[in-house]
């Protein structure tokens, strides 16, 4: 089977912003985007980033199971997950942001990180609170970029970050669309 992924493009540290068809994608339009939003498909419900292993472009992400890492064919085929784009962030020194980045990914495994659900609440209670030793999607990109980006990242984004902010941040240039999602 051909791969509608053009790898040729694509480097480590690369962001992959995705949508879905689920219900839980659904839910996270409504939340962050407002109601008349529930079925919009170019809003971005989750986001991941991709590193190398030996010579394989992977996705490291979080899932409701916590960090995971896995290929493009399978996040689009199994998860119902569409990719929308694939961005690059705007880095000052891309080797550092690299290393850094695979360090941190490693770690993460290594420690078992878990999916925040507390984090999500909080975007519709503020009394509820996330948990600093979970992360959500979007809260892993930040952690994996904000170090190292061109343009900070503004502070609003340090306390609440959705998928739907990386998709349409200043601080990263879009790679690929893709032109088959429907």
């Amino acid at each position: 089977m051909k791969s509608i992924f053009p790898y040729d493009k694509f480097e480590p540290g690369d962001i992959v912003c995705c949508n879905g068809r689920g219900i839980f994608s659904g839910l996270t339009r409504l939340i962050t985007s407002g109601a008349g939003h529930f079925f919009d498909r170019s809003i971005c419900t989750h986001v991941g980033i991709l590193f190398e292993i030996g010579d394989q472009l992977l996705v490291a992400e979080m899932t409701k199971n916590g960090i995971a890492v896995n290929s493009l064919e399978i996040k689009y085929r199994r998860w119902n997950e569409h990719v929308l784009c694939v961005r690059r962030p705007i880095v000052r020194d891309h080797c550092a942001y690299i290393v850094d980045m695979r360090n941190k990914i490693g770690l993460a495994i290594r420690r078992g990180l878990e999916y925040d659900f507390r984090g999500l609440v909080e975007f519709i209670c503020s009394r509820v609170k996330d948990n600093k030793t979970r992360m959500y999607c979007s809260e892993l990109v930040l952690d994996l970029t904000a170090d190292h980006v061109l343009l900070e990242y503004p502070a609003s984004l340090e306390i609440k970050i959705l998928p739907e902010d990386i998709h349409t941040c200043m601080q990263c240039d879009t790679i690929w669309i893709n032109k088959t999602r429907g």
